[in-house]
């Protein structure tokens, strides 16, 4: 598939069935001038909004957005960008129909808006996918778990009365090492391990030349003063005779944020209670508490520098999500592989994108 400006891009809204996800008929009356945003740094993970003219009664219903593309070689390329709730407070009423704009939600906010109801505890020995899976099922959604964990809580974890269930779901995954809820274009929540961005492959490569698709003016921001390149996990549970610490440090070369590219210290941590699944009798107690922590802290570490080194690129939608690793080789300027953070696509021709690239550190 050929990405270059020489292609045509589509957009097609079709409507979705509440609570089966059924994908029903095609909507015609979305205009150009919507936008998604997509980000890791919030909780929904995607927001948007679309202008309408005489727009359906769509009920309880959903909106899934598709991109099509055609390359200059007439290959094709469908993918859904997102299955959003929809809700449109206002509107202006005309002799030409009735017009506004759909705000678009995450299916998150579902989980987001329930609540417990009393205080919540989820007892010791708990399989903590399997009570977070349980927690999606329970409003109705549907979850992709990318792979399975037999992790258990070693202690009881009690949630105050109107705790939402994400905030719980994203309490729990973090303790099993997991990412925070996010959720794919077909509406799915997805539930998967955390990864370092320094041990993923590049989902693609965007290039400068005759098929670039990114702008040649690229934004990079660095504000690092006070940003730790140095980060500690202590396991201090209340019963513990015997607490453990382990920490990661930035030595990447490539990193301004690196102790050897500032050449002295900055130091951050926590103390950490919960390590997922692993009792203090078992022989290997220790050896798997210190993996548990080494790789807590290279998660706090990667998020705490990466939020402040990045670059921002303008470009045509390609079809690689937040996340994932994104390598620019931009002929006589650099070359950088980095992790994508957010992206905005405005819904019109073109699909023109902007989205924020960060530096990851390899611990």
């Amino acid at each position: 598939m050929r990405w270059g400006a020489s292609r045509s891009d589509t957009l097609e809204y079709y409507r979705v069935s509440w609570p089966d996800f059924g994908e029903m008929e095609r909507l015609f009356c979305f205009e150009d001038g919507g936008k998604l945003d997509f980000s890791l740094g919030t909780t929904l993970k995607v927001s948007g909004q679309l202008p309408y003219i005489d727009m359906p009664d769509l009920g309880n219903s959903l909106i899934r957005i598709y991109a099509k593309t055609v390359d200059e070689d007439g290959e094709k390329h469908s993918e859904p960008l997102a299955t959003m709730i929809p809700t449109s407070p206002n509107k202006d009423l005309s002799l030409k129909g009735t017009s506004g704009d759909v705000d678009l939600y995450s299916v998150l906010y579902l989980l987001q808006a329930r609540k417990t109801r009393d205080v919540l505890t989820v007892p010791k020995g708990q399989n903590i996918i399997g009570y977070v899976t349980y927690l999606i099922v329970s409003v109705g959604l549907p979850y992709l778990v990318t792979k399975e964990s037999a992790a258990t809580l070693n202690n009881d974890r009690t949630y105050d009365a109107l705790t939402s269930y994400l905030e719980i779901i994203n309490d729990l995954l973090d303790v099993a090492g997991y990412s925070s809820a996010n959720v794919d274009g077909n509406g799915q929540v997805l539930v998967s391990p955390y990864v370092s961005p320094s041990k993923l492959a590049p989902a693609m490569t965007l290039k400068s030349g005759q098929y670039a698709v990114f702008s040649p003016v690229v934004s990079y921001e660095l504000d690092m003063f006070e940003v730790p390149n140095a980060y500690t996990c202590v396991y201090s549970a209340a019963e513990s005779e015997r607490p453990l610490s382990e920490t990661v440090e930035n030595h990447n070369p490539d990193s301004a944020l690196s102790i050897e590219s500032r050449g002295y210290v900055v130091d951050d941590g926590e103390i950490i209670s919960e390590l997922g699944g692993i009792e203090e009798d078992d022989p290997d107690f220790e050896t798997k508490a210190r993996a548990i922590l080494h790789d807590t802290a290279e998660r706090r570490l990667m998020d705490a520098s990466s939020k402040v080194e990045s670059i921002t690129i303008t470009h045509l939608w390609v079809p690689f999500k937040i996340g994932e690793n994104v390598t620019i080789e931009y002929s006589g300027v650099g070359t950088w592989t980095m992790n994508a953070y957010s992206k905005s696509i405005e819904l019109g021709v073109g699909l023109k994108c902007a989205t924020r690239l960060r530096r990851f550190i390899d611990g």
